[in-house]
């Protein structure tokens, strides 16, 4: 998490929260946080193109001064063992603290009428998907589902819309591989100190997206004249 920068004349308590500190931020708040957020990552794209050279550059007269050194096996930096209970017990205790069995209560209520998605709504929805991120455990790249929308587009379409008349996906997509990342602080050996991600079907993400757009459209109605803020969508 992205730190607020301090600026010229600002003092230290003055200094914006960001929306996960504190749920009661204006909207100067976040305009100020967003802004921040935006700089530090300019300056971090600022400064990696010069470091990597440099570092090509020493490569090089590393390798005039002794041609053998490519020739070297590479450092690997030591692993710590982690049995897969820990891991199980540790996110277990992070997603699913109340041990249900399933996500939501069974709705017996009679939903709203849901008017289908539309082949130009998911078009849309699948050529704004971020390029270069990872792919579940269906191996289907973003780039994929954008250069074959022309051909799949109807499709998609029916298959997403099959989703919201029956209430369930493809079981595909309810599995997802895990990523742990070292915080960069802490014991290596705590599960603590680590960050899960999880790489997630990108089909399910666009349909996760299309309902997102939805939802963000109705509330947005109904609550017309009152500060509603929803979340941005920035997963794809």
């Amino acid at each position: 998490m992205v730190r607020h920068r301090v600026l010229p004349g600002e003092k230290r308590s003055d200094h914006c929260p960001t929306p996960y500190q504190n749920k009661n931020n204006s909207t100067e708040d976040l305009k100020r946080y967003a802004e921040a957020r935006r700089n530090y990552k300019a300056l971090l794209r600022k400064k990696k193109t010069p470091f990597w050279e440099e570092e090509g550059k020493q490569m090089v007269q590393d390798a005039i001064q002794n041609p053998y050194i490519a020739l070297r096996k590479k450092k690997t930096h030591a692993t710590h063992y982690i049995p897969m209970e820990e891991w199980e017990n540790h996110f277990k205790n992070i997603l699913n603290r109340k041990g249900k069995e399933e996500a939501f209560a069974e709705i017996t209520e009679t939903p709203d009428p849901w008017i289908p998605f539309s082949t130009q709504e998911v078009a849309e929805c699948l050529n704004a998907l971020k390029n270069k991120k990872a792919a579940g455990l269906d191996h289907l790249f973003t780039e994929h589902l954008k250069q074959a929308c022309h051909l799949l587009n109807a499709t998609w379409t029916q298959l997403f819309n099959k989703c919201i008349e029956i209430g369930d996906i493809p079981e595909k997509w309810k599995e997802s591989t895990i990523k742990v990342i070292h915080k960069g602080k802490g014991e290596p050996t705590n599960t603590n100190n680590y960050r899960g991600i999880a790489l997630e079907c990108n089909p399910f993400k666009a349909l996760s997206k299309l309902v997102y757009n939805r939802i963000r459209d109705e509330i947005e109605k109904k609550y017309t004249g009152r500060t509603v803020r929803l979340q941005s969508w920035t997963s794809c």
